[in-house]
């Protein structure tokens, strides 16, 4: 999987699911990653993976809130608990030893040494096991190529995360941040600055009359800006904006 197709399928799950599950699912993979270039220079070690395990990577060449990060997609016949005993030996015989909690009902291995964050969450369901391995370097604020990338976000806007990825040559930049702000207010937003900057609408949704919930897709070039808001009626509204530049669009 391309991290621009993940970071598209993300903001279309966030918008298409009910407000409170979308919210759900944000704060758990948040609390995941931040817990878990310059960019172009990390030096990564091998990451511990159980054998049998299918391994696909979602990101090899991710910047999480300025943290140099990647992440890889587990998934394996062995139970939980049997998936939380290898990491927990994996990791034993490091420096800092290793910490197990849970986040949301799942369990979280990790480990923290020289400025090198290791974690694995858990989740089991299926009769299969699923977790999501990171590291991460914790030592500073690294640059990455995607920090260009533009996101016309509206004054006064709260950002919570801000996650990059550069899949070879395909920039993405991809933004969760709140506003007090109507939904109608930062879709005009939105409408009045891509129209000054160049851009034009390739596709469009409104969910309801009420307008809690919009998506728009820009397109300038060879750039795409997909921008989703949500309002579950508690005065803020969620915005996720993705910016991807991709040399094979047309």
């Amino acid at each position: 999987m391309s991290e621009n197709s993940h970071n598209k399928k993300t903001v279309f799950r966030l918008f298409g699911d009910r407000y409170n599950s979308r919210r759900a699912f944000s704060t758990v993979m948040l609390c995941f990653l931040i817990q878990s270039l310059n960019a172009f220079a990390v030096a990564w070690p091998d990451l511990s993976f159980p054998e049998p395990a299918q391994i696909s990577w979602v990101g090899e060449n991710m910047n999480q809130n300025g943290r140099p990060t990647r992440i890889a997609e587990l998934t394996t016949a062995l139970s939980a608990d049997e998936l939380v005993l290898f990491y927990e030996k994996q990791w034993s015989a490091e420096p800092s030893g290793y910490k197990t909690t849970t986040v949301a009902g799942n369990p979280v291995v990790s480990t923290l040494d020289d400025g090198l964050l290791q974690t694995v969450q858990i989740n089991h369901q299926g009769g299969q096991t699923q977790a999501w391995v990171s590291q991460a370097r914790v030592d500073g604020i690294y640059d990455h190529p995607a920090d260009k990338l533009e996101l016309l976000l509206p004054n006064s806007t709260n950002i919570v995360s801000d996650t990059k990825s550069d899949d070879h040559g395909k920039l993405a930049r991809t933004v969760l941040a709140l506003s007090n702000l109507s939904v109608a207010q930062i879709r005009h937003h939105y409408e009045l600055q891509a129209k000054a900057q160049g851009w034009r609408v390739l596709n469009q949704h409104k969910e309801d009359q009420s307008i809690r919930a919009s998506s728009v897709i820009y397109r300038k070039r060879k750039s795409e800006l997909v921008v989703a808001l949500t309002n579950g009626g508690e005065g803020v509204t969620e915005i996720v904006v993705t910016h991807v530049v991709d040399d094979t669009l047309l």
